[in-house]
């Protein structure tokens, strides 16, 4: 099968970046990231190291939604800051990864996509489910401690075919070719995803291509956000920030992981992240400069939950719930249209067998 030119997508920083672009895919915009680093002191307002927290303190901890408020907006390139230690827990030591050159990891992976979009109030639904089998192989260690390796999708399900008649054919096509492409990717000492660069067939058509990323894009989600600093079972840590208008978004984050159990390499962690942003103007890309476009509210929010080894290059088995809602007022030649987008997304995999 003739490849095109591989499609490159740098990640880190943040999985928030995939989540804020797909986001805001229904405005036709192709914005920056979110990527600014927190003033000190202002990393996470219930994270000061004191006292462990409880069990039931930690998961509610972990639950609370609240934004921060009173965050100072930085420039669109500052890099995002480091995941902050807020406990230790027990037994607390380094964590990296630590795969073997030549580790092949398979997982079985469910993706459940639902987008809904009410264009002044006429709605419109996009809806699916597919099952896929996924190999990556670790080819060699980076010099900061992580690895450069090959993501493979091996075989590919519509497990549910979409709810609308028309996409059907445009989605079968695109799910049953899936099988086969691959990915170079780049893995953080941190398990956090760096790079994927997808190399997908030359002859696809735009919209084919357009349904292909959206379960490639979904797959980048599959990693693991450890911290730098040692900790151990029942340790916490996140980081709040709030970008500003030169990321091409102003808006706020705030992530906050918990390390339920640590037993040897593996560990069961949870983690939740929620960005909020309120009414401003977005600039459209280059080949629509005719488009305006006014944010009025955006709220994203993701939970995830999984378990890991450290000997493997991506979790063992989890699940990952994203769920947002926007809306905003769009013009185009004179024309202005109310538009409400909301997305739900479901990421559950399990192990499918390892070399």
């Amino acid at each position: 099968m003739a490849r095109s030119g591989a499609m490159r997508r740098g990640l880190r920083p943040g999985a928030r970046r995939l989540v804020l672009a797909a986001a805001l895919a229904g405005a036709g915009l192709c914005l920056a990231a979110c990527r600014q680093t927190t003033p000190p002191g202002k990393r996470d307002a219930a994270g000061s190291p004191g006292a462990p927290m409880t069990v039931v303190d930690a998961r509610a901890w972990l639950q609370d939604d609240t934004l921060p408020e009173g965050l100072d907006p930085l420039p669109g390139h500052a890099t995002e800051p480091p995941l902050v230690v807020l406990e230790r827990g027990v037994g607390a030591r380094a964590l990296r990864l630590e795969p073997e050159v030549g580790t092949r990891q398979v997982l079985a992976v469910r993706v459940e996509q639902a987008v809904d979009e009410a264009v002044d109030g006429v709605a419109e639904r996009v809806d699916f489910t597919v099952r896929l089998r996924v190999e990556l192989t670790v080819e060699e260690r980076t010099t900061d401690g992580g690895l450069r390796g090959t993501l493979r999708i091996g075989g590919t399900t519509l497990e549910r075919e979409p709810s609308e008649a028309e996409r059907i054919p445009v989605l079968r096509k695109a799910v049953a070719e899936l099988a086969g492409v691959a990915a170079r990717v780049q893995l953080g000492p941190f398990g956090d995803l760096m790079q994927a660069e997808w190399e997908l067939p030359a002859g696809w058509s735009a919209e084919v291509r357009d349904a292909a990323r959206m379960v490639t894009g979904t797959l980048e989600l599959v990693a693991s956000a450890l911290p730098a600093e040692p900790v151990g079972a029942g340790g916490r840590w996140g980081r709040e920030f709030r970008s500003g208008p030169d990321s091409g978004l102003d808006a706020t984050t705030r992530e906050r992981f918990l390390l339920e159990a640590l037993d040897g390499a593996r560990g069961r962690l949870r983690g939740r992240t929620r960005t909020r942003a309120g009414e401003q103007e977005l600039q459209a890309p280059p080949d629509a400069a005719d488009v305006q476009v006014r944010l009025l509210e955006l709220d994203l929010r993701d939970s995830t939950e999984l378990l890991f080894d450290l000997g493997r290059p991506l979790p063992l088995q989890g699940r990952r719930a994203l769920s947002s809602i926007q809306r905003r007022r769009q013009t185009v030649d004179g024309r202005t249209e109310l538009r409400e987008t909301r997305t739900r997304t479901l990421l559950e995999l399990e192990p499918a067998g390892d070399d």
